[in-house]
């Protein structure tokens, strides 16, 4: 009971911002990859860039939610409740409208691409790197939905939607096409409407928002 007290809304804000550092350290890692692996093939190069996000993400992950639970009292997978039927049909419909979206925006069906255009391990390295990643992108939603909460005491705000989407989703517009970083921030903020429509509970959501990612 004495950690309990201890616990602030900002603790969980900062632990969102530990895991965005991962995803934009491994962005930095990619500036530096041609001087770290200017000698290898085109393909050796990008297997290894996938092996090595998928370590620190798996790290800084594993890291993140033992925090969480160990120093915050935060279980994130013991969140459950009743979902609505109408909350369950606007997810399936921003699902479907998501990959109606990413196909335009890819010209194609992205893992159907991927496939097309990859050899066998790099797009099984592809496929587990989208998917910690998305891990990634979760745990922002997560913590960043708990910090709004605890600290502006409503739960009916995509507060991890809105964390996400003005910086992870804000720093697309930086690197990708106008079309392509303002569908980022779209897609954070669907993120993080379909963790609050799902009450929490990551035996849906994770499922989802996987799909959606990699999609």
């Amino acid at each position: 009971m004495e950690k309990q007290k201890t616990v602030k809304p900002v603790n969980f804000l900062f632990l969102g911002f530990y895991a965005l550092s991962g995803l934009f350290i491994e962005w930095l890692f990619s500036l530096l990859e041609p001087f770290l692996f200017g000698g290898f093939t085109k393909t050796t190069q990008q297997c290894l860039h996938l092996i090595i996000a998928c370590i620190l993400w798996g790290v800084v992950s594993f890291f993140l939610i033992y925090r969480a639970k160990i120093k915050y009292l935060f279980n994130m997978f013991a969140l459950r409740g009743k979902i609505d039927g109408k909350y369950l049909a606007v997810c399936i419909f921003l699902l479907f409208a998501v990959f109606l979206i990413s196909t335009r925006l890819e010209g194609g069906i992205k893992p159907l691409l991927d496939f097309r255009n990859l050899d066998t391990v790099t797009f099984i390295f592809q496929q587990i790197y989208q998917l910690l990643k998305a891990l990634m992108v979760l745990l922002v939603i997560i913590f960043g939905q708990h910090f709004g909460e605890l600290y502006f005491e409503r739960e009916d705000i995509p507060w991890g939607g809105f964390l996400l989407a003005f910086t992870w989703g804000w720093a697309h517009l930086s690197v990708q096409s106008n079309a392509e970083g303002f569908f980022a921030m779209m897609l954070s903020i669907v993120y993080g409407v379909v963790y609050m429509y799902f009450k929490k509970d990551l035996r849906y959501v994770g499922p989802i928002i996987a799909i959606m990612f990699i999609l």
